[in-house]
């Protein structure tokens, strides 16, 4: 007789439907589930349905029905909290007859087919140590794995979870075909199932599970992706949470519960760096950091993120924000000064190169002309906004140590009709368009994504363990060269082409949105 065991299906009734398929395809006569059969997909009643219409089915009981009959008769006004939200879904999903049918199911069932003993159980547990010749069968690990002895005398099996596996092959789901002859001689094959997953857990956000369940549900679809367990961790994370904000109650409130899961998953993603650029990427038109945006990236330094700056600007133009964030480590001047910690790096011009770039604008008229140096900004005219100290011997100031940047503009040029009309640019001097119609010219050991490299070294953690946010022509190698770069709904088209993701705009807290995405688990394309 060949059997197909089938075990810890939990709702998942696309999958079960593929087994079912499979083992009819290898001739099973009978089929043995050893248990449960809900919570954590939403098709509870299309799984013991399927179940229930085969008559000669062996079938027991597992302990995940014990959370649905601890329901039974309760007032579910009472249902108001964040951990049981699971439970409560499939108690009010599953039909009266269906629950009434598992919670008459045995735990255990022991019979003899072809005169061979065979003892089902859903935990291995039920069974003893050295156990008497025969089948052994259970599940609840969600990992498959049989084992006979020699002599084939003593089988056991685990068929792996059909709804859930959790054995880090995804892609598919497991049963057991058993087959016993006539003469009593026992064999097995462990089988793998192919089933699109990923498939199935993105689903699961549209099903009535995800809004009544919505945090268990996101465990779940993690678990599914990877074939990995994360409900256990993510279990012990909130104890230590709760712990840490001082929340004794049991079970969990939603509020605990749901920032609870955005703590856990903050501390599982595979970014250790946050870096933003400011003007028109974190910073709102008004040159503010909202509360909501401090709060968000907070939150990511609690769980162990590192929060960097990358700008432009001088740092005495940083200050303000560095302080409000609480950063230590930040690239201004694109790149053409670092500060860490550990240290300042700095990549400026040569004195030559800009005294001649410098002659270069100043032979076309009416070029605005500033000079960023070590003690602050100089200009050729007065410019509210940036303050500098207004000077017609900027060549003079450009012989001094310390200039990291000519800055120039033009009331009828765009910067690209700016830079061709300066011509060719000394061998060590490049040049990049900023805020749209500015152009800065730099020594090419400057660059922004160099400074990020320099800052990253510092802190010990990989490019590709670091999140971008930039929304200009400069932002572009560092989106492209950071484990995941993103661009501002502002940004841009240049940059949202090379952007692994595209966020809200800088006025809508896009930083922060994403951060939250992230945390809700919506990763990027």
């Amino acid at each position: 007789m060949k059997i197909a065991v089938i075990s810890d299906i939990h709702g998942n009734y696309p999958a079960l439907s593929n087994v079912l398929a499979d083992a009819a395809a290898q001739g099973a006569e009978r089929c043995i589930f050893a248990g449960d059969y809900c919570l954590s997909g939403p098709y509870i009643n299309e799984c013991i349905d399927a179940i229930r219409t085969d008559a000669d089915a062996v079938v027991v009981r597992g302990n995940e029905e014990e959370y649905l009959e601890n329901l039974v008769g309760k007032d579910q006004r009472d249902w108001t909290d964040g951990q049981m939200q699971i439970s409560y879904f499939s108690f009010r999903t599953i039909t009266k007859d269906n629950l009434d049918y598992l919670l008459t199911l045995p735990y255990r069932v022991d019979l003899e087919i072809n005169g061979v003993p065979v003892h089902i159980s859903h935990k291995q547990t039920d069974f003893p140590d050295n156990p008497e010749d025969g089948v052994y069968i259970f599940g609840h690990t969600h990992v498959q794995g049989s084992a006979q002895t020699r002599d084939g005398r003593l089988t056991r099996i685990n068929p792996g979870s059909c709804g859930l596996p959790l054995d880090g092959k995804p892609g598919t789901v497991p049963y057991t075909m058993l087959e016993i002859t006539e003469d009593g001689r026992v064999s097995i094959d462990d089988r793998r199932v192919p089933f699109d997953v990923k498939n199935y857990a993105k689903n699961l956000t549209n099903t009535k599970q995800y809004e009544q369940a919505t945090v268990w549900t996101k465990v779940i679809q993690k678990e599914l992706v990877s074939g990995q367990e994360h409900m256990q961790p993510f279990l012990l994370s909130m104890a230590e949470y709760a712990a840490r904000i001082g929340d004794t109650g049991r079970p969990y409130t939603v509020e605990t519960w749901e920032a609870g899961y955005a703590y856990w998953n903050r501390t599982i993603l595979p970014y250790r760096a946050i870096i933003v650029d400011l003007d028109r990427t974190l910073l709102r038109a008004d040159k503010s950091i909202s509360d909501h945006t401090r709060r968000v990236l907070k939150d990511w330094q609690e769980s162990g993120a590192t929060v960097f700056i990358a700008s432009a600007r001088p740092e005495r133009a940083i200050t303000e924000y560095r302080d409000a964030l609480g950063v230590t480590s930040y690239v201004t001047l694109n790149g053409a000064r670092t500060i860490t910690p550990q240290g300042t790096m700095e990549n400026e011009l040569s004195g030559e190169s800009a005294v001649a770039i410098l002659t270069q604008l100043g032979e076309i008229p009416g070029t605005v002309i500033s000079l960023e140096a070590v003690d602050g900004l100089y200009a050729n005219v007065d410019i509210p906004i940036w303050q500098p100290i207004v000077t017609d011997r900027l060549a003079d100031v450009a012989n001094r140590e310390g200039i990291y940047k000519v800055i120039a503009s033009h009331p009828d040029l765009t910067p690209e009709e700016l830079a061709l009309a300066v011509g060719e640019v000394p061998a060590d001097v490049y040049y990049t368009v900023a805020d749209k119609k500015l152009v800065q010219f730099m020594s090419r050991t400057a660059t922004k994504w160099g400074g990020i490299k320099q800052m990253l070294a510092a802190a010990g953690i990989p490019a590709e363990q670091a999140i971008y946010f930039g929304d200009d022509h400069d932002d572009i190698e560092p989106i492209v060269q950071c484990g995941l770069g993103i661009a501002v709904a502002n940004a841009l088209p240049q940059v949202k082409a090379r952007a692994d993701d595209i966020t809200d705009s800088n006025d809508e807290d896009g930083v922060a949105a994403y951060l939250r995405r992230l945390e809700d688990g919506a990763f990027a394309r």
